[in-house]
């Protein structure tokens, strides 16, 4: 996967085990909230569309700082960044666990989170865009991108494991250990061959192009909608499927399952883009529609037919963001940060009116209606992404 010529023996290895690290411990803290929702509500005595206001306060700073955040990955490198990002996350995880003794508390703290999470991609990104070739590049965000539903991965298992045993406090208390790993893998990132000792520095300052302005336009608004239905799945999942009369350890392993779909899912259409195969927004238009189908079916009653839907809606409507980052640096090249800073405010921003709006429709309306709205974000992204492919025959290799 590494270019030798660009990162050295090891150093690509690291990068990519940097970013996946950083983006992971970056985004357990909303995810975690979503996996312990059932948890956290039982103890803090709080309804459903209060759960979506919690989550919402960790994508509203993100989306409020995400530009910014990929500004300063230009000017001081991915490398503080990221330290930064994961610092920020330890810091959220373990303030939830100590000070969350009301919504608003830990509303707070998510919020916190999400101003680290907000320098994770633009970072991470311009690190592998620096580090690994471009051939194989495909995958490593594929990679990277798997450490979303990592997160979620580790939050499913969480149900079991801790929530129900030693409960959703000491939960993130663990969780804030976990960002040790990233800072251990940051300290042996080094610097590409042939750029300026501090990593992925940029001096470039031009504005970006009028086509590209366009096509980050009509990505970014695609995102915003596919994030809103994505957000939703990953906060509301499990409390969902205890409405479905599935248990709650069983909803923690159907998060976890959906989860390993998800990634299976960013890595495979990565290898494929790697190969030629599908490395376009209308993959991502396919995936988001397939996705909606999943979604439906998840606002039908029974069990059986929810879990499926689940399924499906993990791989498809939660299966592509890997590829489009990978879309969005081929196109955007030497302002990747920046590019991603942009893409990923429009992401945010849906990760925070997508969590409310299904709150309010899960507890006004019931399943049927907020999983038909879900369902209903996921078309009109597909719409869009289709719409953004159209413009790809412009840049270099789309």
């Amino acid at each position: 996967m590494v270019d030798p010529s660009a990162s050295g023996t090891r150093g690509g290895v690291n990068a990519v085990g940097a970013a996946v690290g950083s983006t992971t411990v970056g985004s357990l803290p909303v995810f975690l909230v979503g996996g312990l929702s059932v948890q956290i509500a039982a103890d803090l005595r709080l309804p459903a569309d209060t759960i979506g206001t919690i989550v919402a306060a960790f994508w509203a700073t993100s989306a409020l700082f995400s530009v910014f955040a990929g500004r300063l990955g230009d000017r001081f490198g991915a490398r503080k960044s990221l330290v930064a990002c994961v610092l920020v996350a330890a810091g959220s995880l373990a303030g939830a666990a100590l000070l969350g003794w009301s919504w608003q508390s830990l509303a707070l703290c998510l919020a916190l989170g999400g101003v680290g999470n907000a320098a994770a991609h633009p970072a991470s990104n311009a690190l592998i865009n620096h580090a690994v070739a471009a051939g194989h590049r495909g995958l490593a965000f594929g990679v990277k991108q798997a450490a979303i539903p990592m997160a979620t991965l580790l939050s499913g298992l969480a149900v079991p494991v801790l929530a129900l045993t030693v409960g959703w406090r000491w939960t993130f208390v663990a969780a804030s250990a976990l960002a040790l790993i990233p800072l251990f893998l940051l300290t042996r990132v080094r610097a590409p061959a042939g750029r300026p000792a501090t990593m992925a520095r940029s001096s470039r300052r031009e504005a970006l192009p009028s086509p590209l302005r366009r096509y980050l336009g009509l990505t970014t608004a695609a995102t915003a909608l596919a994030a809103a239905q994505t957000s939703s799945i990953a906060a509301f999942v499990v409390f969902s499927a205890v409405e479905h009369d599935i248990t709650p350890s069983t909803a923690g392993f159907l998060l976890a399952t959906g989860s390993v779909v998800s990634a299976v899912c960013r890595l495979g259409v990565g290898a494929a883009a790697d190969h030629g195969i599908g490395g376009s927004m209308r993959t991502v238009a396919l995936m988001l529609a397939i996705g909606a189908v999943g979604l439906l079916a998840m606002a039908a009653p029974g069990a059986s037919t929810y879990v499926a839907g689940c399924l499906l809606a993990f791989g498809g409507a939660w299966g592509f963001p890997g590829l489009v980052h990978y879309v969005v640096t081929r196109a955007a090249g030497p302002v990747t940060a920046r590019a991603t800073g942009i893409v990923q405010a429009g992401t945010y921003a849906g990760g925070v009116f997508g969590p409310l709006l299904f709150g309010i429709a899960l507890q006004e309306g019931g399943q049927f209606l907020a999983w038909c709205l879900a369902a209903a974000a996921a078309g009109l992204a597909a719409t869009l992404a289709l719409l953004a492919s159209l413009l790809e025959p412009q840049f270099n290799g789309g």
